[in-house]
C-alpha cells in the first residue's frame, strides 16, 4: 500500500506564506503532526 502525505506545518505555512523552494523546519505543531502520522502507521489504522 502507498500513503502520499504532505509536509507538516512550518512557519511559514501558519503565516499563510508560501514556502517555494526553501527548506524550511517543522514547527512544533507540525512536529507534533508528523509523529501522529507515524504512531497511525506503526499501529496500521489506516
Amino acid at each position: 500500500m502507498l500513503y502520499v502525505v504532505e509536509h507538516g506545518q512550518t512557519d511559514l505555512n501558519k503565516e499563510g506564506r508560501l514556502q517555494g523552494k526553501l527548506c524550511m523546519l517543522l514547527n512544533e505543531y507540525g512536529i507534533q503532526q508528523a509523529e501522529s502520522l507515524r504512531d497511525h502507521l506503526n499501529r496500521g489504522l489506516f
